[in-house]
């Protein structure tokens, strides 16, 4: 490979005359999905959003999905054949309870599974495969937490986001050779609308823990998210980028 092409390949760019891809972003209108969909956009790489409610935003075509219901794999392989492989794939979906397991009924129980897990899973297995099969570069990034190490207050939550690690450690290992890289970010108590349901104590106690004493902000998940897609050498695969302020430090 040349050093022009190494370049290239490790900042998942094109070669000269070549088409750019797209960006697919799950969970586009979410306080993380929405500032990588900024980001991404403003380095002129056609984003498409998937999100419960269609709305317009930062420039980018958004489609309306419910991905714990039926079809997922269907709408997917339609918008392929329609808009053409991504290049970035991008996962920010995320439901948390803060319940104890004790206070979960098995419906709510699969419900979040789904939503954080399963859905994840039907997705990854439909855009690797189509990569797979067109040999098309693929670069993953999902939106992990650091419940997933430490546990948390909702074990269901907790559980389904260390699946997420496993899938992407799996992906990462099983088709590196086809030229997909797949990473986790995995953030710390972060400002977004999921934070809201912890409540003024437990974000004290939260921020009195955190080395740099706050919150993380949605805009730095984000960059890190946007490196490890466009950015990142190839050599970074498999990986938990962890932007938490310092708080688990492993």
């Amino acid at each position: 490979m040349s050093s022009t092409a190494l370049r290239n390949a490790a900042r998942n760019e094109p070669e000269e005359g070549q088409k750019k891809g797209h960006g697919l972003v799950f969970g586009s209108r979410g306080g993380i999905g929405s500032e990588i969909s900024r980001i991404l956009s403003h380095k002129d790489i056609n984003v498409h959003g998937i999100d419960r409610a269609e709305m317009s935003a930062h420039g980018i075509n958004e489609w309306a999905l419910d991905v714990t219901q039926p079809g997922l794999e269907t709408w997917l392989e339609d918008h392929f054949r329609n808009h053409g492989l991504p290049r970035f794939f991008v996962w920010c979906i995320g439901v948390y309870d803060r319940r104890p397991l004790t206070e979960y009924g098995t419906v709510r129980m699969r419900t979040v599974l789904d939503t954080n897990l399963t859905a994840l899973l039907v997705a990854l297995r439909t855009v690797v495969a189509a990569a797979v099969e067109q040999r098309s570069p693929l670069r993953v990034v999902v939106v992990g937490s650091q419940a997933s190490v430490n546990g948390g207050t909702d074990a269901v939550y907790a559980a389904a986001k260390a699946g997420c690690v496993a899938a992407v450690k799996s992906v990462a290992r099983e088709y590196g050779r086809h030229g997909i890289t797949a990473n986790i970010v995995s953030p710390g108590p972060t400002n977004t609308t999921m934070a809201e349901v912890m409540g003024d104590e437990r974000r004290r106690h939260y921020e009195s823990t955190i080395p740099i004493g706050r919150f993380t902000e949605p805009l730095e998940v984000a960059a890190a998210a946007v490196w490890l897609l466009t950015e990142a050498p190839p050599a970074i695969t498999g990986t938990v980028l962890d932007v938490d302020g310092g708080l688990v430090r492993r």
